[in-house]
């Protein structure tokens, strides 16, 4: 009998190269009041693969992140570029605001804004979710995005990962171009301090 572990020591090693260089960059540019520890694993889940570009990411709370990859997929070291410094963002976040009461989606939103807005200055490659729309998209689905803002976040984040009424990645792109404008007049870390209003008059104003 054959058998594999995965991941191979080689692939590891190179994940946790992309990762070090990552946070070394994300410490530059905003700074961790906690230390962090990043949990590191192998996915094979087929949503992971098909649709999340062979990276998947969760905050758990501002000490500790998890990230599982796959180096089967086809450009996994960038997407792991990108999640790995919004899981960042996402724990800088969470020092302020527990992620367990990020309950709203106005507030995700602007969770999501600012892990957006921070990962685009840390990595190279575009974010594919964020920009999957054009402005004019957005204008058409922003009224109906604005009317469940104010609602409770579901399990399966039905705005960002998609529903009949709404497409996968909506709320990223919306989420994106809030944070954008966002950062006209305030800095990545002052993000946890916006209110529901602040978001809605920016939409209205964007979109």
């Amino acid at each position: 009998m054959e058998y594999a572990i995965r991941p191979s020591n080689s692939e590891l090693k190179q994940a946790r190269r992309i990762i070090d260089g990552v946070i070394a960059a994300c410490k530059v540019v905003m700074t961790k009041e906690n230390d962090l520890e990043i949990s590191l694993g192998w996915s094979d889940e087929e949503y992971v693969k098909h649709e999340m570009k062979g990276i998947s990411g969760y905050t758990y709370s501002p000490e500790l992140i998890a990230i599982e990859f796959n180096t089967n997929v086809k450009g996994w070291q960038n997407s792991l570029k990108t999640v790995t410094a919004r899981e960042y963002a996402h724990s800088v976040f969470a020092e302020s605001v527990p992620v367990s009461e990020i309950d709203f989606y106005w507030q995700y939103t602007v969770f999501e804004a600012q892990a957006s807005v921070f990962a685009e200055k840390i990595v190279e490659s575009p974010l594919e979710k964020e920009k999957s729309f054009t402005k004019e998209e957005l204008k058409d689905y922003w009224p109906n995005y604005r009317e469940k803002i104010s609602e409770e976040v579901d399990e399966d984040r039905s705005l960002f990962f998609g529903t009949e009424e709404f497409p996968k990645w909506l709320g990223y792109a919306i989420s994106y171009h809030i944070g954008k404008k966002l950062m006209e007049d305030r800095t990545l870390k002052e993000f946890s301090k916006v209110s529901k209003s602040e978001v809605l008059s920016i939409g209205d104003e964007l979109f």
